[in-house]
């Protein structure tokens, strides 16, 4: 009987640890909560030097300063963990009116992200392909691919590479890049 008694409570025991756990789980599940965020905007001048050769070459590279205790304030939590982060949406756009300036002498473009300022590390996280004549704005194919542990960072870089057909036909073609991403915001861990 005494080994009944004990066995039902060791079996109690694991039944309740395992409610618990579920429970934890759901409740964390049920205060987190998504974030989309626009990034600051990059605007540059693309000088007709960076195009004139042939083939993949680099553009542009620069840094987005992600301050993430600043989206925890914000929404009202002390600290935090973010998951599953990603870009949303990346668009690189003429910055001017003037009919000569588009993006004609490009094949395709590619935007990557990196730890370090060394674009040859750097993972591609979006294309822009089927470029025609006359494009003044180019909306970037955003792949699903995780983006957390540059977002776990303070600083981290991105670089905008393009295959070029021919020489961009201004002096200075000035562009603008406008990017979004998105996380999950954990406040119990």
């Amino acid at each position: 009987m005494k080994k009944n008694i004990k066995l039902f409570s060791v079996l109690a025991l694991f039944v309740m640890g395992a409610l618990f756990t579920q429970s934890c789980e759901k409740i964390k599940d049920a205060v987190s909560f998504k974030v989309e965020q626009d990034l600051p905007d990059h605007h540059f001048d693309l000088d007709s030097a960076a195009t004139s050769s042939k083939g993949e070459n680099l553009l542009y590279q620069a840094y987005y300063e992600i301050n993430i205790d600043s989206v925890f304030e914000a929404n009202g939590i002390d600290k935090g963990k973010i998951s599953d982060g990603k870009f949303k949406q990346i668009i690189i756009k003429v910055d001017d009116s003037d009919t000569q300036m588009n993006f004609g002498f490009l094949e395709s473009l590619s935007f990557r992200l990196g730890d370090s300022d060394n674009a040859m590390e750097a993972v591609t996280i979006a294309a822009a392909t089927n470029i025609k004549d006359g494009d003044m704005e180019l909306i970037f194919d955003v792949n699903d691919d995780s983006v957390d542990k540059y977002l776990e960072q303070d600083r981290f870089y991105f670089f905008v590479f393009g295959k070029i057909l021919k020489p961009v036909p201004v002096e200075q073609l000035p562009l603008l890049i406008k990017s979004k991403i998105e996380f999950q915001v954990n406040p119990l861990d």
